[in-house]
């Protein structure tokens, strides 16, 4: 008896094993889990269309034998809000459409979810305020994170958390400046509308090489005419750009320097937690839909009532980084390395909101519930991150500014070269050091030594570099 037990121990052991060597091999989009306990942004379209969905009877699969084995749900429809089609569409494709469907990857896992685009960030306050439990509301909305920050204030009493990076600008937000000024350490006139995704990536990126936000002043885009000084214009290229202005740098260099995000509340994120975790794989199937035909994906979604046109959609997709699995469990912090994570980006957007005047309040922590992403990644762990190609140090400097040689503060300026090379992912990054520098002065093979150890980048990212002049001299060059 007892040589029978073990037998039927070690075949049952053997088969878990079996059984996680297989799914493993499924790295970026993880199996659903199957148990569980104003328009200030200027980045999302402007074109709405409302969807209502029908309930998915789970009890008609016949899969599901009994209530014990049903996957957890709601009890109601999960209504999900986005400020332009856009940014809802992997959720359309694994969803065949706005509406519930018992094909679709989250009808086929018995999840009811409502998907609506909407005109502006202000209509997302409103549905967001409703809830879920109201057909009118929404239970999750999908908005930039520096949209996010900006509205904090206001979202505040319902306690929102970001669960999920759906993605990232990619070339829709951009620098502009008259006859392609670079952008330098003088204190500039910050033209465009303030609390936007392109207002957040003018300023980041004139405080990383040397600007202090409390120098700057701030114009609307129609007296920009009128302001003395000069001029860095913060666009979003999905509108009408001036002629007389041409961009200097976009989010398609800095790819990670604006993520999309999704949020909901608190009391649904603890409480239906793997319902939360099983939409986050079904929209992953719909990213692993869009990235294998994005012209096909766009004509899908443009057969829907209300939505864009395809050559529209096309467009706008094209300014759009979908996030896989492994892209959160960086941004997360589960890896532990890497410089650019929602802490940080929340951190800095609300330093600068605040020196900007949108906000007025201290920082509170970071409003973030890690736990659907972490079931997911315990569930498939994604591959290691890959740095790519090496980049090519051939080109013109998108930025290049100079810091002290003595500067006290190498732990600042390790964080800071992180972040350059996080947000620039496809850049390289050249220091520059005086081939003979004083006694202590820093130097660029221990700042890009520290770099490289601290965040686990590829030393091929950096190039070591001499000049005459005195100081050090950090450049970043774009791909070619």
């Amino acid at each position: 008896m007892r040589k029978a037990t073990v037998t039927i121990s070690l075949l049952a052991l053997w088969s878990a094993f079996g059984f996680f060597m297989v799914t493993r091999g499924h790295e970026d989009v993880p199996p659903a889990p199957e148990t569980g306990t104003a328009n200030t942004s200027g980045d999302e379209s402007s074109d709405a269309g409302v969807a209502d969905a029908g309930a998915i009877d789970a009890a008609d699969d016949p899969a599901n034998t009994g209530a014990a084995d049903a996957p957890p749900s709601l009890g109601r429809p999960l209504r999900v809000a986005a400020a332009g089609w856009d940014l809802l569409t992997p959720g359309l494709l694994a969803n065949e459409g706005p509406a519930p469907t018992d094909e679709g990857e989250f009808g086929g896992a018995g999840q009811q979810v409502h998907l609506r685009a909407v005109g502006s960030v202000d209509e997302l306050e409103r549905l967001m305020a409703r809830g879920g439990a109201d057909e009118r509301g929404a239970d999750i909305a999908i908005v930039s994170l520096p949209t996010f920050a900006a509205h904090f204030e206001q979202l505040q009493a319902l306690q929102p958390e970001v669960f999920f990076v759906s993605g990232w600008s990619r070339g829709r937000h951009a620098i502009y400046a008259a006859a392609n000024d670079p952008v330098t350490d003088d204190a500039p006139v910050f033209v465009g509308e303030n609390g936007t995704p392109q207002m957040f990536l003018t300023a980041i990126v004139a405080e990383a090489v040397g600007v202090d936000l409390s120098d700057t002043r701030l114009s609307a885009a129609d007296d920009s005419r009128r302001a003395r000084g000069r001029r860095l214009h913060a666009v979003n290229r999905s509108a009408t750009v001036a002629d007389d202005i041409r961009p200097i740098l976009t989010t398609a260099d800095a790819t990670r320097a604006i993520p999309y995000v999704a949020f909901a509340q608190h009391g649904l994120l603890s409480e239906h937690g793997p319902v939360i975790a099983r939409f986050i794989a079904g929209w992953l199937k719909g990213v692993e839909t869009l990235k294998r035909d994005v012209p096909g994906a766009a004509r899908t979604v443009a057969t829907m009532p209300t939505s864009p046109d395809a050559v529209t959609l096309v467009r706008r997709l094209g300014q759009i980084e979908f996030s896989d699995l492994r892209d959160n469990t960086a941004r997360f912090g589960l890896t532990g390395r890497d410089p650019v994570t929602l802490e940080q980006l929340f951190t800095d957007t609300w330093r600068v909101w605040r020196a900007l005047g949108v906000l007025t309040t201290p920082r509170p922590e970071m409003p973030v519930d890690t736990s659907p992403v972490t079931q997911l990644v315990l569930q498939n762990p994604p591959r290691d991150r890959d740095d790519g190609a090496a980049p090519s140090f051939t080109g013109e400097p998108i930025l290049s500014f100079d810091i002290a040689e003595r500067s006290p503060e190498i732990d600042d300026l390790v964080a800071r070269l992180g972040w350059l090379a996080g947000a620039f992912p496809s850049a390289g990054i050249r220091v520059s050091h005086r081939r003979r520098r004083p006694r202590n002065a820093i130097d660029a093979t221990s700042l890009i030594s520290r770099t490289v150890t601290r965040y686990g980048f590829s030393a091929r990212r950096f190039e070591e570099a001499t000049h005459r002049s005195s100081g050090i001299t950090i450049s970043v060059i774009g791909a070619e």
